[in-house]
């Protein structure tokens, strides 16, 4: 591509034109480009942003393309380390746990690419040209196409177009397009190996590829690899446990907890004595045993993955071309990594579902204490916390993925037309568990009925505040013959498992092993919720493409049909159609039931009250949807003269909700030999995903008071599509000295953006009441299942169950920035050196104000130059500068090159102490490859973040932006290739 351009010896004008187009974000790409020998000029092809063959020094998009040599240079980095050192690339998922940045329906495995910070939903990823199936889990802020899923040994370069391509491509290509292209004439059979050491920790590699002629007029490739990556967690970084009040992840329940004694409305609460000896951070009013749950997070979690591809290309004896195409990949994490108990929901300490009473055994240890005389407490805390164990679960995905296509030349009106016919079907599907613990199990261990064997239910009774109250068929007594008391207090615990506490290696002078949870009663109060979703995607595309006339320029023309579908299903005890209360009828045998005259209706809870029978996660609903679109679109590139060439395309998109119709206009003039100026001015767009439009809610957890507590997003099916119209003006200058700088001005203006309505925001506006309190009081949620609207006691901040976010057209979203580009190759002894420097400036992100219901939730966002996280989700951090330099030498068969990666500073709005200013980030590896002999063995070295800077600190649980930042420091990269074809 662009390396073949520079080294050929072209005129200045096309260098020039070359370099502006294609390598805007990464100076290297362009500079170490002029370090090979290429002999022939580059062909005609299709360039990703258009269907017009042509010359890629006479396209007129900006794309950067990141190609197999540079990246070999880079140690082959991870898809993860690719987006997040791409300038233009903001808001990066891929080594974190879901918690942080996705919501909880994600496997850990997966990786996106998020073209301007816009969201991984408005950039569309391309394999081959064509699409690829997104995630199977449902997200807010809708679905991608998992970047991990494609073995790295088979793609020959990456193909990025960094400005809004719906156009061509339609609806998903707002922000941009990601195009991988794979080796399809690699002759011979390559193996690599490589391991990527950093402490505590690394990711292995293992690959093999090969290709040939098959028969007279075919030719095969085959790719399969096998990467391993090892768990890292945060404790494994000295920066990443924090104390109480200096960041990372504390709650404010734990255990061991606080106790409450209730007086009517009043309460004394006490915490525990042994919380801070466990680690805990006790409340100066002692309402509260904080807890550090970051220890049982994963920064990286423990992993393996398998990719398998496969192409066949061929001509058939008529001269017809073929294509096709497999992919095979699965993605495992065996044990991911949680907390060993989440909180109670907020209604279980509000109506004392965790009490002690005087027949509990351990029922004096806080007589003194709390002063109790024979009255119940309340417990405030988690089933375990400070002691652990951590809880494991297995997660899990697959993606497949087949496509066929044929081309050829057909003759119609005495000219010559190039036609392609495609099909591609992909599928992924995931299962992702999630471990909790069941409501109606934990309220019968607090009173000595727990157990697998003690044949004790619970059963819904409106008049208690717990709405529950104990069956008894067989006059069970607690404590005996198979029934278990659940102990909340600090004399059942041993040890501690946080870093620093006194208990972590003595034991507690308190634990009494008669009073010890047996691990039996723990196992049977926890539940696995687990979700398994699947998608396809069903693609036809035809395009016709050829030249209009004589001086009439080219044209491209096309048809797609997409259908996409998805499904869910959860497991029984989490799927909320069947178990929508905190008690399931299903686990009272029917005999008993009919002998206590119980019916179903006694089994019914307010619908309000549906939120399922875990304490703390949210249940699923399954589902089915499907959304059809059939899309049409043409392109004319016409020259004006010897330096003028305008392009123009049009695409009309009907979806079975909406249809949108786009324009383009396109301009490249070449001004001068040392000077090219070219401009785009288009709208795009983003219709409703089938997610958008379900009206199921989907529950996730969101910080709120101090701790998680659910937040449901409920879909809407009278959604519009966003319209956006983005622009763009560069220029390219050539210098004698062998330099070239390249800059380039882009803008979004997004109207009628699909958001969900930001959770605090809700809640903010209810706490001012009055008529903001009116507009959002049906979303909000309190103990008893009642609403903003009928609540009248305890409806704070702190006694909120949950919240509802529908998802809304929002406000207009305005963005803009500059990529620059500096680079030059010179001649320098035996050897050439190159050099570069480039990133992108980010101008604005600006996101009007917020109304619903016609008050208004939210002044306007400023998001550039912000850590956003804390303020609206669907914002990621936006620092405004992302840069990078690079300088390089080769000589015979050796290559030294250096690499200077820069973030700057940005600000947590949310904070106004020393965590306000999220520092800058400074990196430089370096990477040294040998070619051996003939060229059929080469290794490669890299060193990447040399003087082990660790992350800029962030107020956030990992205690660094995960979405932005690398926590992994000093790395030692080896990779040894060998190609049994030299």
């Amino acid at each position: 591509m662009v390396w073949s351009m520079i080294r050929t010896g072209r005129s200045a004008a096309g260098a020039k034109l070359s370099l502006w187009a294609w390598a805007i974000a990464w100076p290297c790409l362009a500079a170490w480009g002029g370090l090979a020998q290429a002999e022939d000029e580059p062909e005609e092809l299709t360039v990703t942003g258009s269907y017009i063959k042509q010359a890629a020094d006479d396209a007129a998009m900006s794309v950067t393309t990141l190609d197999r040599d540079m990246l070999d240079l880079q140690g082959s980095p991870s898809m993860v380390d690719i987006f997040k050192n791409l300038s233009s690339s903001h808001g990066v998922i891929g080594e974190a746990n879901s918690w942080y940045g996705t919501g909880q329906n994600l496997i850990e495995s997966v990786a996106n690419v998020n073209l301007r910070g816009l969201g991984a939903s408005r950039t569309l990823v391309l394999l081959n040209g064509r699409r690829q199936v997104y995630v199977p889990a449902r997200l807010t802020g809708g679905r991608f196409a998992d970047v991990n899923a494609f073995p790295a040994i088979a793609i020959d370069r990456l193909e990025v177009l960094k400005e809004g391509a719906a156009v061509v491509y339609g609806s998903d290509a707002m922000g941009g397009v990601v195009n991988f292209l794979t080796r399809k004439d690699f002759e011979g059979f390559q193996v690599d190996a490589a391991h990527d050491y950093f402490d505590d920790a690394g990711d292995t590699t293992l690959s093999a590829l090969w290709g040939g002629e098959v028969g007279a007029e075919a030719h095969a490739m085959v790719a399969v690899e096998h990467y391993r990556r090892q768990e890292l967690n945060l404790s494994d970084r000295d920066w990443g446990l924090r104390e109480y009040g200096d960041g990372g992840g504390w709650s404010g329940i734990g255990n061991p907890g606080a106790f409450v004694l209730y007086d009517g409305n009043n309460e004394t609460r006490k915490v525990d004595p042994q919380c801070e000896a466990f680690g805990g951070s006790a409340a100066a009013d002692e309402s509260t045993c904080r807890f550090r749950y970051s220890l049982y997070d994963n920064l990286i979690e423990d992993q393996y993955h398998t990719r398998v591809f496969a192409e066949l290309n061929g001509v058939f004896e008529g001269g017809m071309g073929y294509h096709l195409e497999t992919l095979y990949a699965e993605a495992v994490i065996p044990d991911w990594y949680t907390t060993p108990a989440f909180p109670p929901a907020a209604w279980a300490n509000s109506d004392r579902v965790q009490m002690i009473g005087s027949d509990h055994p351990a029922y004096g240890d806080v007589t003194g204490l709390l002063g109790t005389d024979g009255d119940s407490y309340g417990f405030v805390g988690r089933l375990v916390g400070n002691s652990g164990p951590g809880r494991t679960v297995r997660r899990d995905s697959e993606t497949w993925r087949f496509a066929a296509s044929v081309d050829d030349v057909i003759d119609l009106f005495e000219e010559a037309y190039e036609y392609d016919l495609g099909f591609t079907y992909s599928h992924s599907e995931g299962n992702v568990a999630q471990p909790g613990e069941l409501i109606y199990r934990r309220f019968l261990a607090y009173r000595g009925f727990g157990g697998p064997n003690c044949g004790v239910y619970a059963v819904p009774d409106s008049t208690q505040l717990s709405g529950l109250k104990v069956h008894n068929p067989d006059s069970k007594t607690a404590g005996q013959g198979g029934c278990m008391y659940y102990n909340p207090h600090s004399d059942a615990l041993r040890r501690s498992e946080q870093p620093g506490s006194p208990y972590r290696d003595a034991d507690n002078p308190d634990y009494d092993p008669s009073k010890a949870n047996s691990p039996e009663l723990i196992a049977w109060i926890n539940e696995k919720a687990n979700l398994k979703s699947e998608a396809d995607l069903y693609v036809f595309d035809a395009t016709i493409s050829g030249d209009v006339g004589e001086n009439l320029g080219s044209f491209a023309a096309g048809y797609q049909f997409r259908r996409f579908e998805a499904e869910a299903t959860p497991n029984f005890v989490s799927d909320l159609n069947a178990n929508p209360c905190r008690v399931n009828i299903g686990q009272v045998p029917k005999a008993v039931r009919d002998a206590a005259g119980l019916t179903d209706q006694d089994f019914a809870c307010d619908e309000n009250q549906r939120t399922g029978m875990f304490t703390f996660i949210g249940g699923n609903k399954s589902y089915k949807v499907h959304q059809t679109t059939h899309a049409v679109f043409g392109e004319w590139a016409v020259p004006l003269g010897d330096f003028w060439e305008a392009q123009v395309a049009a695409h009309y998109e009907d979806h079975e909700e909406s249809s949108t119709f786009d324009p383009k206009f396109a301009l490249r003039w070449d001004a001068a030999d040392w000077l090219t100026l070219r401009g785009v001015v288009q709208t795009t767009f983003r219709a409703p995903s089938v997610d958008d439009l379900n009206e199921d809610p989907v529950s996730t957890q969101q910080w709120i008071a101090g701790t998680y507590k659910p937040v449901e997003i409920i879909g809407n099916k009278n959604l519009d599509p966003e319209e956006a119209l983005t622009y763009n003006f560069g220029m390219m200058m050539d210098f004698d000295s062998g330099a070239s700088l390249a800059l380039d001005y882009w803008r979004y203006d997004i109207d009628d953006s699909i958001t969900a309505l930001p959770y605090q925001s809700l809640i903010n506006a209810y706490a001012r009441g009055g008529s903001d309190k009116q507009a959002v009081q049906d979303l909000i949620f309190f103990a008893g299942g009642k609403t903003g609207a009928n609540c009248t006691t305890n409806c704070t901040e702190n006694d909120i169950e949950r919240v509802q976010t529908p998802l809304v057209n929002g406000p207009t979203l305005k963005t803009s920035g500059l990529d620059f580009n500096l680079t030059g190759r010179h001649g320098m002894g035996a050897g050439t050196m190159a050099w570069g420097v480039g990133g992108t400036y980010l101008l604005e992100y600006d996101i009007d104000a917020l109304t619903y219901n016609g008050t208004q939730l939210r002044g306007k966002i400023k998001g550039a130059g912000f850590y956003n996280e804390p303020f609206d989700f669907t914002v990621p951090p936006l620092p405004r500068l992302k840069a990078r330099g690079f300088i390089g030498y080769h000589w015979g068969n050796f290559s030294l090159n250096g690499y200077l990666n820069y973030i700057s500073e940005y600000d947590d709005r949310g904070r106004t102490d020393s965590y306000r200013e999220i520092d800058s980030f400074v990196t430089l590896d370096l990477g040294f490859q040998w070619t051996i002999g003939d060229g059929g063995t080469t290794l490669i070295a890299n060193i990447y973040n040399i003087a082990d800077e660790d992350p800029p600190l962030a107020y956030f649980e990992t205690s660094y932006d995960n979405l932005t930042h690398d926590s992994k420091g000093r790395r030692f990269k080896l990779t040894f290739r060998h190609d049994f074809s030299m």
